[in-house]
């Protein structure tokens, strides 16, 4: 064959084609994208570029998904040889992808092109299959989890796996507050997601969601910057979105709140994407509507779950401050509130006072946390009214300011506040106070229901514990007083009587300082009886060694039996004898009565506090009834006392008598007889000296009698 080829043989003229015979390839309009192992992009063609309006020359992956709903089906034809049809920027396109060999290893070539069919039956088609979908998804998480949060977690994440939205958001309508609560999702695509609750909420007619709200008709605006009529908020311009489309989540007539998606870029959302969205955001409002409820009904559960506790917990505690602390425990808790505490009226003093502890306030300031409520003035008419004080700002409240702790409430920060009145048994016990949302919002009105009913619970158990409180404190009194009245008939010393009553009487009232004076009838003095003092410096028991003379004695209360009583000491309700006492022992609060025997008084007890209003009338009371039993055991040493000089005296007397009539009969000797009288007079007198005369009369009634015998 090779020769024959080789031979000389005319050769064949081969012409060229004509070029007229040529036919023309039309271009297409696919887009196409080379994807290498591990997801680089190796090639991206104009019409890729202008499908997924990207700028860069070999854009992320991962950027390109997140323009395709699902996002997962672009990613899915670049790792595997397959077919499929998703949105891409809201439109429907079908994805085809190829694996071809390439030196350095296998590429995916992947064609994206506009399908074939009716684009309105495409879209129509499409949009059906997608809600269809969501609405499936949604109702199985649904199932599976009732509380809001991950209802409205699986919600949003349902319509980015579908929608082009670069943020999703859920508004939840709130009735009391006439505002919406926005909730977003949080976090990076394919990691952990969560709900957050955004602040501040959104207000009603006030950009997109205040619209959606106040109109209930779904809102798309393709360019938020053209948009002048309606206006994003300012929280969420700075987000910078250029596309929005939102939607009411509407329950038969009944509104609940919006349900909204936005776009960095302008003309993001379509139609089609309102359709999307108009379809199940009816599922969604039902979904939304059936964890509002389970919450509420979880809620209620709580409560009264945690008022039971707060019922167990607090009686069986008998000290006051615990037991305002069992009552405090779940308060907080059940409103969310940063401030929780009790203010409990004194009747005695007219005081309305704030009890340790008080969660949010720091101890020092519970201390000065106290106002008197005094007859007819503006503070008491307002007590009287027994209303609930809601307030957003408590410094400049009216009625706060009536009752004088307005200044109180701006030193502890208090803003919000709710103050629910404390009545049990038609009487008023004072007030329960909460304040400064966790949340930073106001206090509602459901915030108000539930914290009368709290304070409905709590008031018959603060009466009872304080009957129960008085009952245990009338009981101790009434043991020291038999306990002191014991020692008083004991064999016991003054000084021990004197020392151990006052030291029960001290401890019963809570005083910080006491201390005993005895009236000197014979050098007119009224003195400190130092070995009872309690809690008296050495400076002190030699300033009050002496507390009156008798030039001052009818100023003291020995003098006057009257008691002094003040739990605010000024200079001009306290007598100036007892100044030098309050400036030395910095008294604020004073109780001095006096020890009477026969109506006569014989000394005083003094007990005294630094603090203001740390006595009560009943405390006044009680020192004057255990100063009653001191007086009669001072009376009774003083009668014993006085019996035994007496009976010695009389003996030394009748001895004496008895030795004299025995030498009258044994000797006539005249000076030896007047010596002996002489020696058992200054004996029995206890005379430093003495002097006996014997007078001769003269013999004239005239004449001078003249000294006739003299001893001494």
């Amino acid at each position: 064959m090779l020769r024959a080829l080789s031979g000389k043989q005319p050769v064949a003229q081969i012409e060229p084609p004509p070029t007229s015979t040529l036919v023309d390839i039309p271009s297409h309009h696919n887009a196409v994208i080379v994807v290498e192992g591990g997801g680089r992009v190796l090639n991206f063609n104009s019409h890729a570029r202008q499908w997924f309006d990207v700028q860069e020359k070999l854009p992320d992956l991962e950027h390109l998904s997140r323009r395709c709903r699902p996002s997962e089906t672009l990613l899915k034809l670049c790792a595997a040889e397959g077919q499929a049809k998703f949105a891409l920027n809201g439109k429907t396109v079908e994805g085809n992808s190829y694996r071809i060999p390439y030196p350095s290893g296998n590429v995916m070539v992947v064609t994206l092109q506009t399908p074939k069919e009716n684009p309105q039956t495409i879209i129509e088609s499409d949009s059906s299959d997608q809600s269809l979908q969501i609405i499936n998804k949604l109702s199985a998480s649904t199932v599976a989890d009732l509380a809001l949060k991950p209802t409205l977690k699986y919600i949003l994440e349902s319509i980015e796996e579908f929608l082009p939205a670069d943020a999703t958001e859920v508004t939840i309508w709130d009735e009391d507050s006439e505002t919406l609560q926005p909730y977003r999702l949080v976090g990076l695509a394919g990691l952990e997601r969560n709900i957050e609750k955004s602040f501040p909420q959104y207000q009603l007619g006030k950009g997109f969601s205040g619209y959606i709200a106040e109109q209930h008709k779904p809102l798309l605006i393709s360019s938020v910057a053209s948009s002048k009529d309606i206006r994003p908020t300012i929280g969420r311009a700075k987000h910078h979105f250029q596309s929005y489309l939102g939607v009411p989540l509407l329950l038969g007539e009944n509104f609940l709140g919006t349900l909204e998606i936005m776009a960095r870029n302008e003309n993001v959302f379509t139609e089609n994407d309102l359709a999307i969205l108009e379809l199940i955001s009816g599922q969604a409002a039902i979904a939304i509507y059936n964890s509002i409820v389970y919450e509420e009904e979880q809620e209620r559960t709580r409560e009264l779950s945690n008022l039971a506790e707060l019922s167990q917990a607090s009686g069986s505690s008998r000290d006051i401050s615990e037991f305002f602390s069992q009552l405090l425990k779940n308060i907080p808790s059940l409103i969310e509130t940063n401030i929780a505490g009790f203010l409990i009226y004194d009747e005695n003093r007219r005081v309305l006072e704030a009890q340790n502890p008080f969660i949010g306030i720091p101890p020092h300031i519970v201390e000065m946390y106290k106002t008197e409520i005094p007859i007819g003035s503006a503070a008491s008419q307002i007590w009287e009214k027994e209303q609930t004080i809601m307030t957003a700002e408590a410094a400049e409240d009216p009625r706060l300011q009536a009752l004088g702790i307005d200044h109180i409430a701006q030193a502890a920060g208090i803003h919000a506040t709710l103050l629910v009145p404390l009545t049990a048994g038609g009487r008023n016990l004072g007030y329960l106070q909460v304040g400064n949302k966790k949340s930073g919002g106001k206090i509602t009105e459901n915030d108000k229901r539930l914290l009368e009913i709290i304070a409905g619970q709590t008031a018959p158990i603060i009466e009872n514990a304080e009957l129960l409180h008085q009952s245990i404190k009338r009981a101790l009194r009434s043991e020291a007083i038999r306990r002191i009245a014991n020692l008083a008939g004991s064999e016991a010393t003054t000084d021990e009587i004197l020392k151990y009553s006052l030291l029960e009487l001290v401890r019963l009232i809570n005083a910080e300082k006491g201390a005993i004076f005895l009236f000197d009838e014979k050098q007119g003095k009224l003195e400190l009886h130092i070995p009872s003092g309690y809690q008296l410096s050495q400076d002190a028991q030699e300033k009050f060694a002496q507390l009156a003379n008798i030039s001052n004695f009818h100023k003291t209360v020995t003098y006057t039996t009257h008691p002094l009583f003040s739990n605010q000491i000024t200079t001009t309700d306290i007598p100036p004898l007892y100044q030098k006492a309050i400036n030395t022992l910095e008294v604020a609060s004073l109780i001095v009565v006096p020890l009477i025997i026969r109506d006569r008084g014989i000394g005083e007890i003094l007990l005294s506090s630094s603090q203001r209003g740390a006595f009560q009338k009943i405390d006044q009371q009680l020192a004057s009834a255990i100063a009653g039993q001191i007086a009669i055991a001072l009376d009774k040493a003083s009668l014993a006392t006085e019996t035994d000089d007496s009976l010695r005296q009389r003996v030394e007397q009748l001895t004496g008598l008895t030795r004299v009539s025995q030498a009258l009969n044994s000797t006539l000797n005249l000076e030896t007889l007047i010596q002996l009288v002489f020696d058992e007079a200054i004996h029995l007198t206890q005379a430093d000296c003495g002097i006996i005369f014997l007078l001769q009369q003269g013999e004239t009634k005239s004449a001078a009698p003249e000294i006739m015998f003299r001893i001494g």
